[in-house]
């Protein structure tokens, strides 16, 4: 470029010692380039790596979740207020995150998630400068919402369907929506093999437990009916209708918010709800 000259590394080169607090693995993928600018007499390392970090993800609104990724860096021996002249705010240019004097390129599975943030901050401690370059995920839901979600929900929905069996056919019904009780526990023995391993529930828990819960209902209300002293087929017939038109109208209600609120992104945390959240990010933002 104009105005530069590569310069060779030498250990007199007044180089920063940047360390990577979050790192797990990483690879060259160029040699280290050190450029001299005759204009402003400034040094630029231009180095290029993929890095694997480790990350804590808070997945309690899971698979409706943002996460931010951070890939954090001390550097000993510099203050900040020096450093940060050199560097520019990002800004965004064909889904990659440049800096003028480090450049970041972030990638991931367009797939799975799609980047909507991209910052830095730092702040001085005792030793030189912690440095954290910040991006915000947010996983894309359609997936789980068409693999999941709505799976569970066809699969509840069809247990519905016992109401035109006769009431006192208990054996019937029940081999209809036992069989359906086996098929979620199954389908949730599968799907835990495909989403993350936490301690608490997710949305996708709950929409789980709530999907076993309303066939355990069923079930529960068929048995009482067949085992009941009413012989008054109408009288029974208004009772099937009340419990089967509320109940599965809550269900499908219930289906409807959380699909219509996965497809416009009701359930996301904003961005400073994410970021207050984060611990690191809460500390590097002080």
């Amino acid at each position: 470029a104009k105005g530069f000259v590569e310069v060779p590394r030498t250990p007199d080169l007044p180089l920063p010692r940047v360390e990577i607090a979050n790192l797990r693995e990483v690879s060259k993928e160029n040699e280290d380039l050190i450029l001299y600018n005759y204009n402003n007499g400034m040094l630029y390392l231009i180095e290029q790596k993929r890095l694997r970090i480790r990350e804590t993800m808070e997945l309690h609104r899971f698979p409706f979740d943002r996460q931010l990724v951070k890939i954090i860096m001390k550097i000993a021996d510099w203050n900040f207020y020096e450093w940060q002249s050199s560097i520019e705010r990002p800004a965004l240019v064909k889904n990659d995150h440049h800096w003028n004097d480090m450049a970041v390129v972030a990638t991931s599975d367009e797939t799975a998630w799609k980047l909507e943030l991209a910052e830095w901050t730092a702040r001085n401690n005792d030793s030189g400068v912690v440095c954290a370059i910040v991006h915000g995920l947010t996983r894309t839901a359609s997936y789980y919402v068409y693999n999941f979600i709505l799976v569970l929900f066809l699969l509840v929905e069809v247990s519905f369907s016992t109401y035109v069996i006769d009431p006192k056919d208990f054996a019937a019904r029940s081999g209809i929506t036992i069989t359906l009780l086996l098929t979620v526990v199954a389908f949730k023995l599968v799907m835990s093999t495909l989403v993350p391993k936490v301690s608490y529930q997710t949305v996708l828990d709950l929409n789980m437990i709530m999907s076993l819960t309303f066939i355990c209902l069923i079930i529960l209300e068929n048995f009482v009916v067949a085992h009941s002293s009413l012989d008054d087929p109408d009288i029974i017939d208004n009772i099937e209708y009340i419990f089967y038109i509320t109940v599965n109208s809550i269900w499908v209600l219930g289906n409807l918010i959380l699909m219509s609120g996965a497809w416009f992104g009701c359930f996301l945390a904003s961005w400073p709800r994410v970021k207050k959240n984060d611990k690191v990010t809460k500390f590097l933002y002080a």
